[in-house]
């Protein structure tokens, strides 16, 4: 392996890696965080300040930094590849891919202000449209294209709070931009989603959808440029959030979270369930520990609230053999989680408890 193909795969193969667990961190601060009216309206009125904040306060921001960095350094992994494919073909970046190899302290020194831009700048929306013109067919549709937009105007303006001279915002513009995008898809996509409760997750499902669309796209991008050289830069860590999100079985991230409340149901429920048996003799079998691969030396689940491992079986079980006939095992899925989260939190189990 030569010095260049240890770079894309190694280097470029752990940012990679970097890129997914943003995605999933990112999502997972917007998770459980609900809507919070504050509490002086007609002072917020008199201030211009937006009555509607989210609980927690940092989750708006987590969201916002962390997908804008992700998908940037998604297209800049694209943008060397391409750069790799034209300087072995007639070395019009020999510069700044020398430069880059010989990893020396001033990369960009000498490379031209268009490389400088492509590698330095925040802009995801030209990191977008440079990939196209290197001639490389990057297809995003009208709502991914947007968010790349909100990220880049996040980055570039917002990321330092009200550390900087920029007037035309307000103090909590990152919350008032995740709102606007909770609104916006809620609008566009008023379609009940299986497993989504409410309105704001009914729009988390399709945010999350969106952004699951745009991870592939650019995973499947970096997989079909690292295999023309015969590369592993494409290989994710088994079982990190970075595999979960590039190699998502569902529509959107947001059921990455789902997943794993299930699985917090279903282990509670197994816990409880022969003092539920007693007072309900027709509430459903549990999934049994061993099926499920529920190792109970092993406490993930109960210090993380969540256990890749365990999503994997307890998804494999659900699907493949208790709704293994169903012609909508989400619609199963959805009807067995309501009624064991209703027996789990019956007054009646509690008083008898």
């Amino acid at each position: 392996m030569n010095e260049e193909e240890y770079f894309f795969n190694t280097y470029l193969g752990r940012e990679l890696n970097v890129c997914g667990d943003l995605i999933y961190k990112g999502f997972e601060a917007l998770e459980n965080n609900q809507q919070n009216i504050l509490d002086n309206e007609e002072l917020n009125q008199a201030l211009g300040i937006d009555s509607v904040d989210f609980l927690q306060e940092a989750p708006a921001f987590i969201f916002w930094i962390n997908n804008s960095i992700a998908f940037e350094r998604l297209g800049k992994i694209i943008i060397l590849f391409l750069m790799w494919n034209n300087n072995q073909q007639n070395d019009p970046y020999e510069q700044i891919i020398d430069e880059i190899f010989s990893k020396t302290d001033s990369i960009l020194e000498n490379a031209s202000d268009r490389e400088k831009e492509l590698l330095k700048t925040h802009n995801n929306n030209e990191i977008y449209k440079a990939i196209n013109k290197f001639g490389y067919n990057l297809v995003l549709d009208k709502e991914e294209r947007h968010l790349l937009q909100l990220f880049t105007e996040f980055y570039n303006n917002l990321r330092y709070g009200r550390f900087h001279d920029k007037k035309t915002y307000e103090f909590n513009q990152d919350v008032i931009m995740l709102k606007g995008l909770f609104d916006k898809f809620y609008k566009i996509h008023r379609k009940n989603i299986y497993m989504c409760h409410s309105k704001d997750e009914t729009a988390l499902f399709h945010i999350g959808k969106t952004i699951n669309n745009m991870a592939k796209k650019y995973y499947e991008s970096i997989k079909e440029l690292s295999e023309q050289h015969c590369l592993f830069t494409y290989e994710l860590h088994e079982d990190s959030f970075a595999s979960r999100v590039f190699q998502n079985l569902d529509e959107s991230v947001h059921e990455l979270f789902i997943w794993n409340r299930i699985v917090r149901n279903e282990v509670t429920y197994l816990f409880m369930y022969d003092k539920l048996h007693k007072n309900y003799p027709d509430a459903p079998e549990p999934l049994e520990a061993d099926e499920i691969g529920l190792d109970f030396s092993d406490n993930t689940l109960l210090k993380q609230g969540y256990n890749n491992t365990l999503v994997d079986y307890v998804r494999e079980v659900l699907y493949d053999c208790l709704f293994e006939n169903s012609d909508n095992k989400k619609d199963c899925l959805d009807k067995r989680e309501r009624e064991i989260v209703g027996l789990i939190s019956s007054e009646a189990y509690y008083k008898d408890y």
